[in-house]
């Protein structure tokens, strides 16, 4: 399905001369992440972001694609590379917090990558930030028990994964049982 969308926006851009335009070029950016061409959706974006860099979803979409990519492409590399490997997506997810500060995904992505940094205070502070702004985001209660747990903030992360359970991640009942 996506590779025959892919060819439709390609006939039709080619023959409206339409890649100039960011909508087209996003939809196509969209398409190439959901097949896993992570070099051609960051080659849309890219141009995107050089028409328009005031979307907060084209900064997103770039760091999603980008995280992606070397996830993808580097999963030989050793670990201690992730921080360099998470520079550029995380610029590009504080890119888009400036453009759109309340948008708790933004908030659940960036401290998503500071917990993969073991940057545990910093991610505390996203995923509470992003849960005063939307208290049904299991994932966000979850990574936040996560954090609790490497202060060892039983109580708190324990109160997390009940939370994320109920909201239907049910693999924080498992997590709960480790805990215990």
């Amino acid at each position: 399905m996506s590779r025959n969308l892919l060819a439709l926006i390609d006939t039709l851009s080619s023959a409206q001369d339409t890649m100039r335009h960011t909508p087209t070029l996003f939809v196509r950016a969209v398409v190439y992440a959901d097949v896993q061409n992570y070099p051609d959706a960051l080659r849309d974006v890219d141009q995107c972001l050089r028409i328009d860099s005031t979307s907060a979803l084209l900064w997103w979409h770039r760091a999603y694609c980008s995280v992606q990519h070397a996830a993808s492409a580097s999963s030989m590399e050793p670990i201690n590379k992730l921080p360099l490997l998470l520079r550029q997506p995380m610029e590009d997810i504080k890119r888009a917090l400036s453009l759109s500060p309340d948008n708790p995904y933004l908030h659940y992505n960036l401290g998503c990558m500071y917990l993969q940094q073991d940057m545990t205070a910093d991610a505390l502070q996203e995923f509470t930030t992003a849960l005063q702004m939307n208290d049904v985001i299991a994932e966000a209660y979850y990574n936040r028990a996560i954090c609790y747990q490497r202060e060892e903030k039983k109580a708190e992360a324990l109160a997390d994964l009940s939370k994320a359970g109920q909201l239907g991640l049910h693999q924080a009942y498992s997590m709960m049982k480790k805990i215990k």
